[in-house]
Formats: C-alpha cells, sequence, structure tokens
C-alpha cells in the first residue's frame, strides 16, 4: 500500500500508463477489467514538496500547467505556506482536486480558476 501511494508501484495491469495525474484519470487508456481495482478510488500521487525540494510541477486533470512551491523559515517552522499556480485549463468549467498531507495536516483542496493561490498551514 505504502510503495502504491508513493508512486513506487502501479495497480495490477496499467504498467504502461504514464505517470501523470492527467492519463491516470483517461479511462481509455485502462483496461475494463482492470478499471475497478483496488484502491482505485486514491489520488495518483503528483509529488512531494519539502524544503530540499521546494517547487514541483504536475499536470492535472483541468489545468495542463500546475506548480506548487513551498515557502518556509525556519525561524518559525510550524507554520509554511503553498503557493499554487494553475495555468491552461482544458475547458471553462473543469476542476483539480489535490490532497496535501504530512504527518500532522491533512488538507483538500480544490481549484477551480487559473492563476494563483495561496495555502498557509
Amino acid at each position: 500500500m505504502t510503495k502504491f501511494l508513493k508512486n513506487e508501484k502501479l495497480f495490477t495491469g496499467i504498467q504502461d500508463v504514464p505517470q501523470n495525474c492527467h492519463t491516470y484519470r483517461d479511462d481509455s487508456k485502462i483496461a475494463p477489467e482492470d478499471k475497478h481495482a483496488e484502491f482505485m478510488f486514491f489520488p495518483a500521487f503528483t509529488g512531494q514538496i519539502k524544503p530540499s525540494v521546494p517547487k514541483i510541477t504536475v499536470e492535472g486533470n483541468c489545468f495542463e500547467q500546475v506548480s506548487f512551491d513551498m515557502q518556509w523559515d525556519e525561524t518559525d517552522p510550524s507554520v509554511f505556506t503553498i503557493v499554487a499556480e494553475m495555468g491552461m485549463p482544458r475547458s471553462l468549467t473543469c476542476s483539480d482536486a489535490f490532497f496535501f498531507a504530512n504527518t500532522e495536516i491533512h488538507h483538500f483542496e480544490v481549484f477551480a480558476k487559473r492563476g494563483t493561490h495561496t495555502l498557509k498551514f
């Protein structure tokens, strides 16, 4: 289970699917018998932000260009900010949802508008 959540292991039967959020949600790339694979309700792992790697860029289901930049100050280690940049939406009515978590917080955020969004934890 841990290897799957860290994106080190794929579901049985979909090893040929490219590793990004958008293609995981493309049903045409998944064999019919694998669409109901165990744990398919979990979000696809898109990346890990940490002080040593403060910025990542991914492709979302709605937004083709998504980046997350973590801002953290060593003088106040209990507070950090994530600046999310959403760009190039595939349609006017789509949205992307991301789950942010560490050992102390769990946060679910839906992004429906392009532009810069700031999340303070």
